[in-house]
C-alpha cells in the first residue's frame, strides 16, 4: 500500500496522463488490454451513502494489435475476449466511480475527443506499452526518492520492483 501510494502520488506530481487508468486498473484488477469499454457501456449512481458513487461497467471486448501485409502495426478493438468467463460485469467501487469521473474531466478541459473512457491524448485506443512506461517510470522516480533518503539518512528504504500493471 505504501509503494502504490508513493508510485500514485509521482504519477499524479509529474502530471502523468495514466495516472487515472493506472489507478483504474488498481482498483479494478483489470488488464490493459480489457480498458475498450466505451463511456455509454459505464453506469454510475449514488450510493448508500451520501456522495459516494457505485457503478457498473460490462467487459466485452479488448484492445489487440495487428500487422498489414506491410508490416505496419496499429491496434483495434477486438469483440473477442480470451474465454466465455472473461465476458463479465465489473462492479464499481467509489474510488474506481472517481477515477473515471477523473478521467472525464481530464478529456473535457483537454478537448480530447473519444468515445473510450480511457483513451490516447489524441482520443485513439490506448496502448498496453505506453501505460506501462508511465507505471515504470513513476517506479524509478520514488526508487531514486528513495535512494537518496537512504544515502543522505543512512536508512534502507526498501526499493520497489518493477512488475508489470497486472500485478496492481
Amino acid at each position: 500500500e505504501t509503494d502504490y501510494n508513493a508510485i500514485f502520488t509521482n504519477l499524479v506530481n509529474s502530471s502523468s496522463y495514466y495516472a487515472y487508468t493506472i489507478a483504474f486498473l488498481r482498483e479494478t484488477g483489470l488488464r490493459a488490454e480489457e480498458l475498450a469499454f466505451y463511456d455509454n457501456e459505464v453506469s454510475m449512481w449514488d450510493g448508500p451513502r451520501t456522495g459516494e458513487l457505485i457503478g457498473v461497467v460490462r467487459i466485452g471486448r479488448s484492445i489487440k494489435r495487428r500487422k498489414d501485409p506491410t508490416g505496419k502495426s496499429s491496434l483495434y478493438v477486438s469483440e473477442h475476449l480470451k474465454n466465455s468467463s472473461s465476458y463479465r460485469f465489473i462492479p464499481l467501487s467509489h474510488r474506481a466511480c472517481m477515477m473515471i469521473e477523473k478521467q472525464r474531466e481530464y478529456k473535457k478541459q483537454h478537448n480530447i475527443k473519444s468515445d473510450f473512457v480511457f483513451c490516447t491524448t489524441i482520443g485513439t485506443l490506448l496502448e498496453y506499452r505506453n501505460v506501462l512506461r508511465a507505471f515504470h517510470k513513476a517506479i524509478d522516480n520514488v526508487n531514486n526518492e528513495r535512494q537518496a533518503y537512504n544515502k543522505q539518512y543512512g536508512t534502507q528504504q526498501k526499493l520497489i520492483e518493477k512488475k508489470g500493471l497486472h500485478s496492481l
